[in-house]
């Protein structure tokens, strides 16, 4: 009983962990893009801060969650995460355009999370030597593409 209590805690830490990096840019990023607005200082390039960030919000969760789910904190899995979540919410949204924003809080998450563990998995794979180029890190974003494939065309049938 004591074990599975330390090992939910220890996930909740590691959670904790991983979000805390785009959670604590958010409030001065909000503080850039008020000042920024016609209704304080009326400074256009100092509003697009915030415009910048609050638009790819999702984006920036999905690379901190995989950064914080892999091995050594490594930005391989961030871009994997990226590759991953562009390939899932284009492909969902081609399959059914009704598909709305809500997709992307989805897509981020999946996206972190298998970005991060398959990055895990993958970061020392050998391929054959004609594939050698691909093979260990570079391989872990080609296999992030196929389950964000995967995943945005499960998404595409059955999200709405």
């Amino acid at each position: 009983m004591a074990n599975s209590k330390n090992k939910l805690q220890d996930l909740l830490t590691n959670i904790g962990k991983i979000l805390i990096a785009p959670i604590a840019v958010l409030p001065i990023v909000a503080i850039l893009f008020k000042l920024g607005d016609a209704s304080v200082l009326d400074i256009p390039w100092l509003k697009e801060v915030g415009v910048a960030v609050f638009k790819n919000i999702e984006l920036i969760f999905a690379a901190s969650i995989a950064v914080g789910a892999s091995e050594e904190n490594n930005g391989v899995a961030a871009i994997s995460a990226a590759v991953g979540y562009f390939i899932l919410t284009n492909v969902s949204k081609t399959i059914n355009a009704d598909i709305h924003t809500s997709i992307k809080v989805f897509a981020s998450i999946v996206s972190g999370i298998s970005g991060g563990l398959l990055y895990n998995k993958y970061k020392d794979i050998k391929l054959p030597q004609i594939l050698g180029f691909f093979g260990g890190k570079r391989f872990v974003p080609i296999v992030t593409s196929f389950v964000g494939l995967v995943l945005g065309v499960i998404t595409g049938f059955i999200w709405p």
